[in-house]
């Protein structure tokens, strides 16, 4: 049964319509019977269409609802549908990927393209990445420059860098996540500076004192309650805690960790 929202996206003519709905809620399936309306109301042809998605199987899924409907009207009658449904093995409906790729081979020449490029697969695209990076760490290694020998080993394990590369890997995966990268690099390099270090500290600092506000809350609290139940070693416990934290709290760095240890009872 089709709700009210759906039949308006799909009966809907003039001008643009933007169709917004979470997973499973029915889009493609709003989106083939649209296209079927449309068809069998001669206002377009199969070879007119453009449906596409990002995955492979749910641009599968629509050209089978596609056939299956026109294949059931074509039975009802409407011998007028049997070229549009021959049509439909050619048609545009395929994944963004697979179309785009589609546009390029068609003007390659526009854009300076040989036109028998191919799109990498994830296997091969992840053997390519792992070749590119293997390079330039040999590279790195030949040329052995401080920076990159401090780095290296700070990720070095049983004389392997396999975490480095991993710790690369991960990066690389999250800023293709952001939609203006080179944006995001710049960002990001804008912190490995001296004012860029002071307001990462300044941010954690707040953090952390946020946090050891807490903790002082909670152990002056403890500390009250064990003096009245006269429980004075868990009170002089309670009381030694509080003056680390408070230590902390008034601490310039949140890593003086040695003047820490100081003051930790022993």
């Amino acid at each position: 049964m089709l709700t009210a929202e759906q039949l308006k996206a799909i009966n809907h003519n003039q001008g643009n319509v933007i169709v917004s709905a979470s997973a499973g809620s029915g889009k493609t399936f709003v989106m083939t019977n649209r296209a079927v309306r449309l068809i069998k109301e001669k206002k377009a042809s199969v070879k007119e269409l453009l449906m596409v998605t990002f995955t492979e199987s749910s641009a599968e899924e629509m050209k089978q609802r596609l056939k299956l409907q026109l294949e059931q009207l074509i039975k009802d009658g409407d011998k007028s549908l049997i070229l549009e449904l021959l049509d439909l093995s050619t048609a545009d409906v395929c994944t963004l990927h697979a179309f785009c790729a589609k546009t390029i081979r068609r003007y390659f020449f526009q854009v300076n393209l040989s036109p028998d490029f191919q799109i990498l697969d994830a296997n091969l695209a992840s053997a390519l990445k792992s070749e590119a990076l293997d390079a330039t760490l040999k590279t790195l290694y030949n040329q052995n420059e401080e920076w990159f020998v401090e780095l290296i080993d700070g990720f070095k394990y049983k004389r392997k860098d396999e975490q480095f590369k991993t710790v690369i890997n991960t990066l690389y995966e999250y800023v293709n996540l952001s939609v203006k990268k080179d944006e995001y690099l710049k960002e990001v390099l804008s912190l490995y500076t001296k004012d860029g270090f002071n307001k990462i500290l300044s941010d954690y600092k707040e953090i952390v004192d946020q946090k050891l506000s807490n903790i002082i809350e909670n152990l002056d609290f403890l500390n009250e309650k064990f003096k009245q139940l006269f429980a004075e070693k868990l009170a002089d416990l309670c009381a030694e805690a509080l003056e680390v934290a408070k230590y902390l709290k008034s601490s310039e760095s949140v890593y003086a960790v040695k003047a820490i240890k100081e003051k930790l009872p022993k």
